[in-house]
């Protein structure tokens, strides 16, 4: 595993009107890394080249993001 990093992905059920990362029709794929950061959306699985997104730093930032989506009513089925 040369030049990989670890990423644990959460699939998540359906989010309504969310722009995601998408594995098939019924699940949305959360990143989360160790050179993440819980102000990034998440939802790519590696930093961006100019650092302005990628994948959470931690499995709390996971949940808030989860949480937020749910407060907002575009994630209605449990997790």
């Amino acid at each position: 595993m040369n030049g990989l990093r670890f990423i644990s992905a959460l699939a998540l059920l359906p989010a309504v009107g969310v722009g995601a990362v998408w594995a098939d029709d019924a699940t949305m794929v959360v990143y989360i890394a160790p050179d993440g950061n819980d102000a990034w959306s998440g939802l790519a699985p590696s930093p961006s080249s100019t650092g302005a997104d990628g994948p959470l730093a931690t499995m709390e930032g996971a949940r808030d993001f989860i949480r937020r989506l749910k407060a907002e009513g575009r994630f209605v089925k449990p997790v």
